[in-house]
């Protein structure tokens, strides 16, 4: 879980750089995106197969804060509610 939530810190600290570039430039970063429903997979993968819901909570809690687009939100908040 540590080491998730380092991945999760080290991604809004480079690929959030990456994301304002391509979005100023009117482009969407498919690396960060890619790895946002990697990483929400992993949360539903642990609810559901693994039964850990606390670590699937902890997840998606901190992919809300990184979500980049308005249905990347929808998506996580389901999820949370789900």
């Amino acid at each position: 879980m540590e080491q998730l939530q380092v991945l999760v810190r080290r991604w809004k600290a480079v690929i959030g750089i990456l994301d304002k570039f391509h979005a100023l430039k009117g482009e969407t970063y498919t690396p960060s995106g890619s790895l946002f429903y990697e990483i929400r997979h992993l949360a539903l993968e642990m609810n559901n197969e693994h039964h850990c819901p606390r670590a699937s909570k902890a997840i998606l809690e901190r992919i809300l804060e990184l979500a980049a687009s308005p249905e990347e939100k929808n998506l996580v908040k389901a999820d949370q509610k789900a």
